[in-house]
């Protein structure tokens, strides 16, 4: 109840949400991509959270579930610099359930433009491959 509300708060489309269980990835839970990234659009501009709730994330390369996964390769002593600059500029929150993966978060691309994604893989390919998926899109859109 509480999270359709917060959809609506947010000026976005609540038509088909279903949340069971909030803790996170459920196959009982039913929330497009587009009303994902909206949440995380309304969350990154609402300054009584936003910071706290985007340093939770785990950064691609850096930090939790995203630290082994590499979008460009180090350049010696420029470990923060990698390919393009941009590596390091990915924040996100991985979900996997069988059959299911996923990654949303954050972005900000060589422009310097900032953006919300949400990654859903659903079908019966390997996890390795849906990870794949997951980073290559990643890369497009920074521009990486």
């Amino acid at each position: 109840q509480r999270l359709s509300q917060l959809l609506t708060f947010a000026g976005l489309n609540s038509s088909g949400a279903v949340f069971k269980d909030g803790s996170g990835l459920d196959r009982d839970n039913k929330l497009t991509a587009e009303q994902l990234t909206g949440v995380l659009s309304f969350a990154a501009n609402d300054f009584s959270i936003a910071p706290d709730f985007i340093a939770s994330l785990s950064r691609y390369g850096r930090t939790g579930t995203l630290k082994d996964r590499k979008l460009a390769r180090s350049e010696g002593r420029k470990g923060l610099f990698l390919e393009g600059g941009m590596a390091h500029s990915v924040w996100g929150k991985t979900g996997t359930i069988n059959g299911v993966s996923s990654v949303a978060g954050y972005l900000q691309s060589k422009s310097g433009e900032r953006y919300s994604y949400a990654i859903l893989v659903n079908g019966s390919i390997a996890k390795a491959e849906a990870v794949s998926i997951e980073d290559s899109l990643i890369k497009i859109m920074a521009g990486i």
